[in-house]
């Protein structure tokens, strides 16, 4: 499907858009886990073949030592019926882990996304390779690393998001017991973008030659006016007039253009920004 946008002598911007997701339950938590807690995850996209992105913080009490560690690992536990995605898989979620961080107390979190001999990319370890330095106050050091995976179906799926092993229990990228678990719901539709919107970042006099053009955002509305993400069939079209150029696009990456009097085309990969001048 195409939404068409006809505007004359503005900038366009168009916007990455947040997908949704609802937190569900918490497990009891294991003895034998480190001292670190999986705070609230979020989730970021939420369209038919276009990436889901899960933001999960994981906060490291004060009385972590060195030698401790952690895994924290995801797998998808539900997904609508039409859906192929695998359920409790160690391939069906990839993880991208936080990078490696030094604490203002000096602990050094260490952090790896092991394999378990099975080819699991679904699990971030994190382990603490430095003590609190000398005359320093141990705190609590959170970091957050990322779960993704690419729902092929509309509907609700659920990920579970849990500590996987521990000290004395060897971690393997699924459930079992004793593991501390958060169940993420993700809800999925197949074209959530029904309408675009326009918003000048910065109004004011802009202008006619050279780069110093105006700036605006273009976002995607799904049906109830929120911000969604175009699917991979879905393109917004912008109708530019004579005497108005696209001069940027900024996607995955910034795309230098010249375009004026004739339609240019914003797909999901470019829905970041993209800026014109008149």
């Amino acid at each position: 499907m195409s939404t068409k946008t006809t505007f004359k002598r503005i900038a366009l911007v168009a916007v990455a858009a947040l997908g949704f997701g609802l937190l569900s339950s918490v497990a009891p938590a294991s003895a034998t886990d480190a001292p670190a807690t999986v705070g609230t995850p979020v989730v970021f996209g939420g369209t038919t073949g276009q990436p889901v992105v899960i933001a999960v913080p994981v906060t490291f009490a004060s009385t972590t030592v060195a030698g401790d560690s952690v895994a924290v690992s995801a797998v998808l536990v539900a997904r609508p019926t039409l859906s192929s995605n695998a359920l409790n898989a160690v391939t069906a979620i990839t993880a991208t882990a936080a990078a490696t961080a030094t604490a203002a107390d000096d602990r050094t979190f260490t952090t790896t996304t092991p394999n378990y001999s099975v080819s699991a990319v679904n699990s971030v370890n994190y382990a603490v390779t430095n003590a609190v330095g000398a005359g320093k106050t141990a705190i609590a050091t959170s970091m957050t690393s990322f779960y993704s995976f690419t729902p092929n179906a509309a509907g609700t799926y659920q990920v579970a998001v849990f500590t996987d092993g521990g000290a004395t229990v060897v971690p393997t990228g699924l459930i079992k017991s004793g593991d501390t678990l958060k169940y993420v719901t993700v809800t999925v539709a197949d074209a959530p973008a029904v309408s675009t919107k326009l918003t000048v970042t910065a109004p004011g006099t802009f202008s006619t030659t050279g780069t110093n053009g105006a700036v605006v955002k273009v976002s995607a509305l799904d049906a109830a006016g929120a911000v969604a993400k175009l699917n991979s069939g879905q393109m917004i079209t912008l109708t530019i007039p004579s005497g108005l150029t696209v001069t940027t696009v900024t996607g995955a990456s910034s795309v230098t253009v010249s375009k004026t009097n004739t339609q240019y085309g914003l797909v999901a990969s470019a829905s970041i920004a993209s800026a014109m001048h008149t």
